[in-house]
């Protein structure tokens, strides 16, 4: 028989697969570690963090034009 723990170790919870199994007169049991439940790091709220920057132009209007000379 399977099922899911969830154990915490140093304030992190992970996941494992346990698998039950009889030897003799002793019950055993096989681990499968399946992961962490939380991710180590979570997306920041800036998505486009680490990716180039677009550049953006535009022409200048005659009064621009003007205001440079």
């Amino acid at each position: 028989m399977t099922h899911i723990e969830i154990h915490k170790i140093r304030g992190r919870k992970y996941r494992y697969e346990v698998t039950n199994y009889r030897e003799g007169n002793k019950v055993k049991h096989k681990w499968k570690y399946l992961g962490a439940v939380e991710p180590v790091q979570k997306r920041k709220k800036n998505f486009n963090v680490g990716k180039k920057p677009t550049l953006k132009t535009r022409e200048l209007n005659r009064e621009e034009e003007d205001q440079e000379e």
